[in-house]
């Protein structure tokens, strides 16, 4: 799981994502503006739409967390199995009902997350162990 390989780097602990291909990634952050904005439009009865994001590869994941984390270079790897993850959403229709998103580039998602992990840590508020299984 990316995410976990995220974690992993945040306590500089090699780790294997079990799956390649391309998804669809969003930041919690991105994610609970959109859902702000949503509930702040005027918007008659419950349409569901999709909810765009940032389109990146397992390979350009670990690169971003090699940036973010230089020390973690060749200690990330994955596999190449292909998972059904959607590589892109048409999010164009919950932007005419609520307005433009804004969805942070993928890189700095990365950093953010690392950054948000050893703070968490750091605190005592993550149990390590227990969420990377």
């Amino acid at each position: 799981m990316p995410t976990k390989a995220m974690l992993a780097a945040a306590i500089d602990r090699p780790y294997n994502i079990n799956f390649g291909g391309t998804a669809l990634y969003q930041h919690a952050e991105d994610v609970a503006a959109s859902f702000i904005a949503a509930a702040r439009a005027d918007i008659e009865g419950a349409p569901c739409f999709n909810l765009g994001g940032t389109t990146a590869s397992i390979p350009q994941v670990i690169d971003a967390i090699e940036t973010a984390v230089p020390a973690m270079e060749g200690k990330i790897t994955h596999d190449d199995v292909i998972m059904p993850f959607p590589e892109n959403m048409d999010d164009t229709e919950v932007e005419k009902a609520i307005g433009p998103l804004s969805w942070r580039p993928f890189e700095q998602g990365v950093a953010t997350t690392i950054a948000d992990f050893k703070t968490a840590i750091a605190a005592g508020r993550l149990d390590v162990e227990r969420a990377i299984g």
